[in-house]
């Protein structure tokens, strides 16, 4: 009989266990994003967007809620609370939610441009020490006000974090922003040589509003503002000091290796007036410093590039030949040289790398950085000299040679 007790014991035990830290679906508040700015009197402000279940579980349409309705209807709701540190607004924002908040669903990280400027050194600490949000979420800042960034309607995603989270998936069909999840921001903010930098959100106007007189009935059909992303903010420590531009951004990844798509408009040969379109296949880059004899610093950066043709306006032009295909390579590499040396000028101006250039210098001249490495991007980095060597090649022109003759 003993024999039998243990193993019967041990079975009685398996088949009673239950979880004790169990936490049904219907108790959490599931949160898509979390938005920090600053607040009067030097405090912080929160924004938690929550998912509204009732909405998502009775298959009500995604992506918002036309102007009037009720606000139950709305598949998010936006939770605001301010206090001394992130923790504290979180807090306060408890005191509004019925359920436990939940952050291990978090798309993404916004933090408000007035924030970024003054400093993230009293908000990011919780983001770095926190062991509930994934260190997978985006991170990006916020142009412009915070609030009507993110509660900008849409008919695609469920809430405007996850309409942020698809559009920074498709980073190849532009290349124009660079994508950065919050590990890799904490990365580069403790960083030797390399200086953070994230995407910038904002809102613009809709292009596809519905113009003339209102009629009942469509409201919420085309809304009056929709979300962006493009362009990249610059930090020099936690501090936001400026903004790359689209083309700016692109100049960043081409020095990273990171363009793997987009498209990219050249010169025609034989008429200037002209353009045409390359769809960019892939490309990768390499940086290479050097201090000469006389202690200036230079940079080279190697770029290999290729791209297919997929649109010419160019009149009269074989596109088969191969002395004009050359002679779109040789375009080609320029404006990618271009891009990037616009990019170099305009992070040299705010005394920010977000190249990582102090990187690559550390790697090779590790006894000459402990010199630089205190001042790199105030005083050394904007003294770079760099250099753009660019390999493009077009590699298919699609499936015919010369362009439609129109008489």
């Amino acid at each position: 009989m003993r024999r039998l007790a243990a193993p019967l014991l041990l079975l009685v035990t398996i088949l009673t266990a239950g979880c004790w830290d169990i936490r049904q679906v219907e108790d959490l508040a599931l949160i898509t994003l979390i938005a920090v700015d600053t607040a009067p009197r030097e405090e912080v402000k929160v924004i938690l967007q929550i998912l509204n279940p009732r909405v998502l579980a009775g298959g009500a349409p995604a992506g918002g809620v036309a102007p009037g309705a009720s606000i139950s209807a709305k598949p998010f709701r936006n939770y605001e609370g301010v206090g001394p540190t992130v923790l504290a607004a979180i807090s306060e924002v408890s005191h509004a939610v019925p359920e436990r908040l939940f952050f291990a669903q978090s798309r993404g990280i916004l933090f408000g441009e007035k924030l970024a400027r003054k400093g993230l050194g009293r908000a990011i600490d919780f983001f770095d020490r926190s062991v509930g949000i994934r260190k997978l979420a985006y991170v990006a800042v916020a142009r412009g006000e915070l609030p009507e960034v993110i509660d900008i309607p849409n008919p695609h995603e469920v809430s405007p974090a996850e309409r942020i989270q698809g559009i920074m998936r498709n980073l190849e069909e532009t290349s124009h922003f660079r994508y950065v999840n919050l590990g890799k921001f904490l990365s580069m903010l403790d960083s030797e040589g390399q200086d953070a930098h994230c995407a910038t959100v904002y809102a613009v106007k809709n292009p596809t509003q519905r113009l003339g007189p209102y009629r009942p009935g469509t409201e919420g059909l085309q809304p009056a503002m929709t979300l962006k992303v493009s362009g990249t903010a610059l930090f020099r420590g936690d501090k936001l000091v400026g903004f790359l531009g689209k083309h700016e951004t692109r100049g960043l990844l081409w020095t990273q290796g990171e363009v793997q798509g987009g498209q990219i408009d050249v010169p025609c040969p034989t008429d200037k007036r002209r353009k045409v379109s390359l769809s960019i296949i892939r490309s990768g880059a390499r940086i290479i410093p050097e201090i000469t004899g006389d202690g200036r610093l230079r940079v080279t950066v190697e770029i290999r590039e290729e791209a297919n043709l997929s649109e010419t306006d160019c009149l009269q032009v074989d596109t088969g030949g191969v002395g004009v295909i050359r002679q779109l390579e040789r375009v080609q590499s320029k404006v990618i040289r271009q891009e990037v040396m616009s990019a170099v000028r305009k992070a040299q101006e705010y005394g920010s790398d977000p190249f990582g250039f102090g990187v690559a210098f550390h790697r090779r001249y590790p006894r000459e950085w402990r010199m630089m490495k205190e001042t790199w991007s105030e005083d050394y980095f904007p003294q770079v000299e760099v250099k753009v060597v660019a390999d493009a090649r077009i590699r298919r022109v699609g499936l015919r040679t010369e362009p439609i003759r129109v008489d």
